[in-house]
């Protein structure tokens, strides 16, 4: 992400209107040049290794990566572009690629992360390159910023999920769609609209980013002329084309009634319609939530200087195109088609949301006297300096849901033949789970057929007739006294043998039956 003058870099291109020394860039912005070359490759660096650092720790696939994992190894390449075992939804090329990478590489969890932690690092790069062209150069490094340290991002960069690579993607979009103001709207929408058409297929909410932008360039369009206006229809219709032919192939065979009741909290209840009020405030304070778990409000404030930033510098469009995706990622809630759940189901999301918070912030340093701007920088250090003594807190202690792995080695070396085993999970709160509900397939991602008697899906462990019965099951680290609810059962049966617990969130447990031959 280049911050210097053409002058300096040598580069004579032409640049944005929102160049660091142009003359429509606030002022005071050129004075920072050399100071925020260095900060954003602080930044760079920091947001790749602690991306890099979670990617190395290799913590075991949890039950979604399981479900995944599980799905590529059993399913054939047509196969995973229908409907997926065990309630999973994910776009065909992304499954395609991981494919790919299994039969390249196997199913360890360095190649089968690969593609996730590529997608997050080449994410920083193009979200830089993004704030470059559409901020002025602190307000740039400051989105640039919120983008390298989210938690939520740097998580997900090393799982087997689309969600960090849906950022990447969206991000990208807007490149696409904003980062060439040389070009007119119709130029930029064209070009989306072919790009869309073809993500969409790699990442499915690439279709609320590009409903969202797409809108806005169609008006600009239209504003132009009704020429512009039929053409730019007609890029729309393409990508409505693509985007309907994987909605009724694929998408519309992997909606299931489980995953709308467990993203229930996610959706509003037309049920209770005086309720829906306050499911939006809530979903679009967790929303908000979701980079730094303090800063909602900051971000409003910041999303109110954004409009008025907007308003004072004629920027409308790029304002309007980072802000409409978040209105159809809520319309498509309101009307139960997409979750808005403030979490992993919209890190889509987070570029937009953090160049919005570059404009608020480019907006405050207008607002304060150029004596006074010095204090403008309190702003991101107050937010990085919370966020980089958490990055090396993870760095030192990578983020683990669970951690089966070790367990399952532990139990393969020990199980004597015609001793049981029972797959399950930990009880996350007081009431009762169906601990043996089939879905607890961590264990099967590291031994795929485990030899009988084994028990994934009974009623309760009273069923289990073998005399000798271990138990390998994944807990929540932050939370191993949950292991003591799934346990209750075994030791009401017989007394406890031997025993192997991870705190990384990995156990085995053997049990015995008394007064059993």
């Amino acid at each position: 992400m280049d911050l210097a003058p053409p002058g300096e870099s040598g580069n004579t291109a032409v640049r944005p209107a929102l160049s660091v020394d142009s003359p429509s860039a606030p002022p005071g912005f050129g004075n920072t040049t050399r100071f925020l070359k260095i900060a954003v490759i602080v930044l760079l660096c920091l947001g790749a290794a602690a991306r890099v650092r979670q990617y190395q720790a290799r913590a075991s696939y949890w039950a979604d990566e399981a479900f995944i994992l599980i799905n590529l190894r059993q399913l054939s390449s047509a196969q995973l572009v229908g409907k997926l075992n065990w309630d999973q939804a994910a776009p065909p090329l992304f499954l395609w690629a991981l494919k790919a990478e299994m039969r390249l590489a196997g199913e360890g969890e360095y190649a089968m992360r690969f593609l996730p932690l590529a997608g997050s690092l080449l994410g920083m790069l193009i979200f830089g390159v993004l704030a470059r062209r559409l901020l002025p150069g602190p307000a740039a490094l400051f989105a640039f910023g919120l983008f390298a340290l989210s938690r939520k991002l740097v998580e997900y960069s090393a799982e087997l999920k689309q969600y960090g690579c849906d950022a990447t993607v969206s991000a990208l979009l807007l490149l696409i769609a904003l980062g060439r103001p040389d070009k007119n709207p119709l130029q930029r929408l064209a070009l989306t609209a072919v790009f869309a058409s073809v993500a969409v297929w790699f990442s499915h909410p690439v279709s609320v980013v590009f409903g969202g932008v797409g809108i806005v360039l169609a008006l600009s369009c239209w504003r132009r002329s009704w020429r512009e206006a039929l053409l730019a229809a007609a890029c729309i219709a393409l990508f409505i084309a693509s985007f309907s032919v994987l909605f009724f192939v694929s998408i519309r065979r992997q909606h299931t009634n489980f995953l709308f009741e467990y993203w229930q909290t996610a959706f509003p209840d037309w049920h209770r319609p005086a309720s829906v009020p306050a499911w939006l405030g809530r979903q679009i304070f967790e929303f908000l939530q979701t980079p730094y778990r303090w800063a909602a409000t900051v971000f409003m404030l910041l999303l109110l200087g954004a409009t008025v930033w907007a308003v004072r510098r004629r920027e409308g469009e790029r304002w309007a195109a980072c802000a409409a995706p978040v209105a159809m990622a809520v319309c498509a809630a309101l009307l139960r088609q997409y979750p808005f759940d403030g979490g992993r189901l919209t890190l889509f999301l987070m570029p937009e949301l953090f160049l919005l918070a570059g404009a608020g912030a480019a907006m405050l340093w207008e607002l304060l006297p150029a004596e006074l701007r010095i204090f403008w920088w309190g702003l991101p250090l107050a937010l990085f300096g919370a966020a980089i003594p958490s990055g090396v807190s993870r760095f030192v202690h990578p983020d683990f849901r669970s951690h089966i792995r070790p367990a399952v080695e532990y139990v393969r070396t020990r199980r004597l033949p015609g001793e049981a085993l029972a797959l399950t999970g930990s009880n996350p709160g007081d009431h009762p789970q169906p601990l043996f509900n089939g879905r607890h397939l961590e264990a099967l991602c590291y031994w795929p057929d485990p030899p009988a008697p084994l028990y994934m899906k009974i009623a309760s462990p009273a069923e289990i007739s073998e005399r000798r019965i271990w138990v390998l099951l994944t807990f929540n680290p932050n939370n191993p006294r949950s292991l003591e609810s799934t346990l209750r059962p075994f030791r009401a049966m017989g007394a406890e043998k031997d025993h192997y617990v991870n705190p990384h969130g990995g156990a085995a447990y053997l049990f015995e039956r008394p007064g059993q031959p």
